[in-house]
């Protein structure tokens, strides 16, 4: 159907079940479940990768930096540190914080920004 995202198998953690649709533009899904978000970001300094960090660590849930197949705890400085600064990165985003969200908009690689 059109405007739906990729059925991803249902799985359940701690007895709940946990987004049985992925869209990577985020939202809801019919059951009122809060999907993951994913945005891309460029880190071109030490100062933006500890900003980035200290942005994250005000979130109440966790934050994804991944690069191919390594996928890094965005809330670690010595994580995200460990990443080639010189590649856009990728963040996933378990939840939602619209202020975070504003902030990664800051850090999204130039063609991705919206003029």
């Amino acid at each position: 159907m059109e405007g739906e995202g990729t059925s991803l198998p249902e799985f359940d953690i701690f007895g709940g079940t946990w987004y049985k649709e992925y869209d990577a533009n985020g939202g809801v899904d019919k059951k009122g479940v809060v999907k993951m978000k994913e945005r891309k970001i460029k880190l071109v300094s030490i100062a933006d990768a500890k900003a980035f960090v200290v942005a994250a660590m005000k979130c109440d849930f966790d934050v994804d930096v991944f690069y191919n197949r390594v996928v890094i705890d965005g809330k670690s400085i010595l994580g995200v540190l460990s990443l080639d600064l010189t590649k856009v990165l990728n963040v996933r985003l378990h939840g939602e914080n619209a202020e975070f969200e504003k902030y990664l908009e800051t850090v999204a690689p130039l063609e991705e920004r919206i003029a």
